[in-house]
């Protein structure tokens, strides 16, 4: 994953008589590193002899810089395949996607939908995958999503042996994201009395997708109005709810698989970095946290011309800015 888009990775790997080691190439950081040590536990898990052996690991392409556990079950097929002298075939438009334990089981990693979505868009027929729930992606069309336990599994479905795997038996170890709707309780638009003329506003701003800018005194209702505009916004499609929750895995932030739009509210003390994103390890913003849904931004501050009054006649100005 390069922010949101999917790269394809090709994995090489070369087995040779020499001093025994294990060796990753390709721009790798150190979860990939540590892969290594994962590798040779999985080779003595499954009864490989490895003594004297130098296992060269390629990902390909080597000038994009790979991060994270998804590259460990192609890693270790790569091994194996390079120790036997009769390795099975692969067919064409098949990627796997998993992590490791250190005997050989499939295990899940963080991003892990996402990275599907985008195999999937990527154009691959055939997906190896850990035992996890897969309703999700119910809808694509000519995509086989195959969920295997281990890699001897992987190995003896390639080889068109059946599986003894039940099927029926689908966990999602490390992400709990099936939930219909948001823990956080917001009011109904609907329930708002008043306020004929900001609420029609509102909805032809819902309508066709514009920016609002409410300005007026404390305790008007800026706020009120605002954290209820998202709850007259349509449900999200299918690719959107995806979308979404791409980018918080991104973010490294919570969210359940909802179909209705994110909300989101910073401070307006925020800083421009929180906003817009960014940063040494660059992650999204607040901006994009609100992609298909409402940013609020509420700003509470003494207006200009009131600054020139005396401070008996001084009032808070409040604004409020939806996009």
């Amino acid at each position: 994953m390069s922010g949101l888009a999917g790269q394809v990775i090709q994995v090489e790997a070369t087995v040779r008589e020499d001093k025994e080691s294990c060796v990753i190439i390709g721009l790798p950081d150190v979860s990939i590193k540590e892969s290594r040590e994962r590798i040779l536990n999985c080779l003595h898990a499954l009864g490989k002899d490895i003594d004297m052996k130098k296992i060269t690991i390629h990902l390909s392409p080597a000038d994009v810089r790979k991060q994270g556990t998804s590259y460990d079950a192609a890693m270790l097929l790569a091994v194996l395949q390079a120790m036997e002298k009769n390795p099975v075939k692969i067919p064409e438009k098949t990627c796997f996607i998993a992590a490791l334990t250190l005997d050989a089981k499939l295990t899940t990693f963080h991003s892990m939908i996402p990275t599907i979505h985008q195999a999937i868009l990527l154009g691959f027929k055939r997906i190896y995958i850990p035992p996890i729930e897969i309703s999700l992606f119910a809808k694509a069309a000519d995509i086989e999503l195959i969920r295997m336990p281990d890699m001897p599994s992987i190995l003896a479905h390639l080889r068109g042996q059946p599986s003894l795997f039940d099927d029926d038996i689908t966990l999602l170890a490390n992400e709990t994201v099936y939930e219909e709707t948001e823990k956080a309780p917001h009011i109904c638009f609907s329930a708002i009395r008043g306020h004929a003329d900001a609420k029609r506003a509102l909805l032809l701003a819902a309508s066709g997708g514009h920016h609002v800018l409410m300005s007026g005194p404390p305790g008007c209702g800026k706020s009120l109005l605002a954290n209820a505009f998202h709850t007259i916004l349509p449900d999200l499609t299918h690719e959107e709810i995806l979308e979404v929750y791409s980018i918080y895995q991104l973010a490294k932030l919570a969210r359940s698989l909802s179909g209705r739009p994110p909300f989101r509210s910073p401070h307006h003390s925020s800083s421009e970095g929180a906003i817009v994103g960014g940063g040494r390890y660059p992650k999204p913003g607040e901006m994009s946290l609100a992609h298909r849904g409402v940013l609020s931004r509420i700003n509470g501050q003494y207006d200009s011309r009131f600054r020139e009054r005396s401070t008996d006649h001084k009032s808070p100005i409040g604004s409020t800015n939806i996009q």
